[in-house]
């Protein structure tokens, strides 16, 4: 394989990765938005559904972005052993080698996980509120 094609599916994992956390994260605001508009309707079954329906989809969405992320990094070992030539995958590898792409993606996995803990609880909180004021 040549280094342009080697790039060219790097490219193209990354674009999955961020199209599958930029779907995952419209799923996320709209069950925020969705529960604050539909506030009354909430009960402990749609809750608990919805919650359980969510965390297996975000698990999901975890794991294909974890086997995209192994295909990346595979694309990183495949330019470094051939010795890339060109000034783009020169400073991709710098990158990778520097870790300020494992930094990112260390991030990125926090934010992640607050961004679930945030969708997991704001119903809930939306729910407990709504039944407070029913009492």
């Amino acid at each position: 394989m040549s280094e342009y094609d080697v790039m060219s599916l790097m490219v193209e994992r990354r674009q999955e990765l961020v199209s599958l956390v930029q779907w995952w994260a419209s799923i996320s605001i709209g069950i925020i938005a969705g529960s604050q508009i539909l506030e009354r309707y909430l009960n402990i079954v749609l809750l608990c559904v919805l919650i359980s329906l969510y965390l297996f989809f975000s698990i999901v969405a975890f794991n294909f972005s974890g086997a995209i992320t192994a295909q990346l990094l595979a694309g990183f070992a495949d330019l470094s052993n051939m010795g890339a030539t060109s000034a783009q995958a020169q400073v991709m590898l710098e990158q990778h080698g520097n870790g300020s792409i494992g930094e990112n993606l260390l991030y990125a996995r926090i934010a992640l996980g607050v961004v679930v803990l945030i969708t997991c609880s704001y119903p809930v909180w939306v729910y407990m509120k709504s039944h407070a004021k029913s009492t």
